[in-house]
């Protein structure tokens, strides 16, 4: 049984590694390394406006995957779908949270 204790975990704490990247295209390549292995999932995404909100919520992200389901980290029952809220800050954070899931932060880089 998973018990959400809302402890904070840093990157530099876990023992995986997770990379996305978006291209204008619409599509996305999905990178997971752990224990010196390394998986790839790719597929495709949307966005959708959020409503105006206090923490500075902008758009929804959802991904669909046409390869490496197994990458997902989703409450969706469509297990090849994964969704995010995309924060003005440039944070990514998965919406799993709601399922009891680890709730996982990812930062923009340049």
């Amino acid at each position: 049984m998973l018990v959400s204790t809302g402890e904070v975990i840093t990157a530099g704490e876990i023992s995986f590694s997770q990379t996305y990247t978006f291209r204008q295209d619409g599509s996305f390549v999905k990178l997971s390394t752990e224990s010196g292995s390394d998986s790839q999932a790719t597929g495709t995404f949307t966005t959708e406006e959020a409503e105006p909100n206090e923490q500075g919520r902008k758009h929804y992200l959802f991904l669909t995957f046409e390869t490496g389901t197994e990458l997902t980290t989703t409450c969706n029952p469509n297990r090849d779908i994964e969704d995010f809220s995309l924060f003005d800050n440039g944070r990514i954070i998965n919406n799993s949270i709601s399922c009891d899931l680890p709730s996982l932060t990812y930062q923009k880089r340049d």
